[in-house]
């Protein structure tokens, strides 16, 4: 497959990087206009750097769309798409409907993932779509389909929790760090405390969180202790308060008019 991408991010240098990582030959068409990260996954991995966006679409059999929301129609208006191109869109917020009414075009695929792309441990969320494009995005990572649009928000709803845990890990790093450890052990062994309860959780699939989190706090034990403190202060609070925001921020993108496009006018 021939991915084209328009609109050369953080996000997507992350997936050029985890591609080429798992298939040293495969073919990546980048837009220009970012011209310095273009220039440097061109110096990295051999990426094509095309002369314009619809150059892209010509070299390309699958187009990855990495722009903000509010670019979307303008970088519509300036293509035009092969009827058998398939267009995956990381535009958060933005609906399959509101996709194939901005681009008129009728395949379109939704994907979210998170810079864990980049050593392809990704969760890799994906509306549905055909075998070889879930194939070449499931090197990324664990690939789940979800079919449901709310579903899918859902989802992005737990990519952006993904990035608020950094902020738990520095935070709790930081601590470590006043009480006299080096920065260095305790960004180890925060994060590792994180990745521990990730990879047993997954390993301990048929038993509940609740359960597993029972299981370690038991009555006496310092995790107990801790526990009932965030407990009593209603630690989870903010969390979820954060996370209703955002899902309902992307269930109101939802319900916006659909955006006219070029045939309209």
């Amino acid at each position: 497959m021939k991915l084209g991408i328009l609109g050369v991010g953080e996000l997507t240098e992350k997936i050029v990087a985890g591609v080429y990582r798992v298939d040293p030959s495969a073919e990546i068409i980048l837009s220009p206009r970012n011209t310095q990260r273009a220039a440097k996954l061109n110096r990295s991995y051999g990426c094509r750097i095309a002369d314009s966006n619809q150059c892209v679409v010509e070299a390309a059999d699958t187009l990855l769309i990495g722009v903000r929301p509010d670019a979307l129609p303008q970088l519509a208006a300036s293509l035009s798409i092969r009827e058998t191109q398939t267009v995956v869109s990381l535009v958060a917020g933005v609906s399959s409907a509101q996709l194939r009414a901005i681009f008129n075009h009728q395949r379109v695929v939704r994907l979210m993932l998170t810079y864990a792309a980049e050593i392809n441990r990704t969760s890799v969320v994906m509306t549905d779509c055909e075998a070889d494009i879930q194939h070449y995005f499931s090197q990324l990572g664990e690939l789940t389909l979800l079919q449901d649009e709310a579903a899918f928000e859902l989802a992005t709803v737990s990519m952006c929790i993904n990035g608020w845990f950094y902020q738990l890990a520095a935070g709790l790093q930081s601590w470590m760090v006043k009480q006299g450890m080096s920065p260095d052990d305790a960004r180890r062994l925060t994060l590792g405390a994180m990745r521990d309860c990730a990879e047993y959780g997954g390993y301990q699939a048929n038993q509940s969180l609740e359960k597993l989190l029972q299981s370690i706090a038991t009555e006496g034990t310092f995790t107990a202790q801790g526990l009932e403190i965030l407990q009593h202060q209603q630690f989870l609070r903010p969390w979820t308060t954060a996370a209703e925001e955002v899902f309902r921020s992307l269930n109101i993108s939802q319900h916006y008019s659909e955006p006219r496009t070029p045939v309209d006018d």
